[in-house]
C-alpha cells in the first residue's frame, strides 16, 4: 500500500524522533524509492522507508569506523621517537 509522506512521518515518530513530512521528502531527494502522485505529491511504501533507514544506519556507521581509523592513524604519524635506549624507550 502507497502512503504519502505526512502519513509516514505519523506512523513512524516516537517520542525521540520526530519526523516530517519534509524529512521523508529529504530523503526522497537522497535516494528514497518513490512514486509521483496527483499533485506533486510522493507516494512511499513502509517497505520502502524502513530499507532507506537501514541504508542510512550502516552507511553512518561505516562512516565513523572510517573517520576513527583515520584518526588514530594520524595521531600515530605525529608521535616520534626522541629519547630511546635498550632499557627505558620513552615516546615523546
Amino acid at each position: 500500500m502507497l502512503y504519502t509522506g505526512k502519513q509516514i512521518a505519523e506512523r513512524l515518530s516516537t517520542n525521540e524522533v520526530l519526523l516530517t513530512e519534509a524529512n521523508i521528502r529529504r530523503w526522497a531527494n537522497k535516494g528514497l524509492k518513490h512514486l509521483r502522485g496527483p499533485h506533486n505529491t510522493f507516494l512511499y511504501k513502509i517497505e520502502w522507508v524502513e530499507e532507506f533507514i537501514e541504508l542510512q544506519a550502516n552507511e553512518s556507521i561505516n562512516n565513523f569506523k572510517v573517520k576513527d581509523f583515520i584518526m588514530q592513524n594520524n595521531s600515530r604519524k605525529n608521535k616520534k621517537v626522541n629519547i630511546c635506549d635498550y632499557f627505558n624507550c620513552k615516546v615523546i
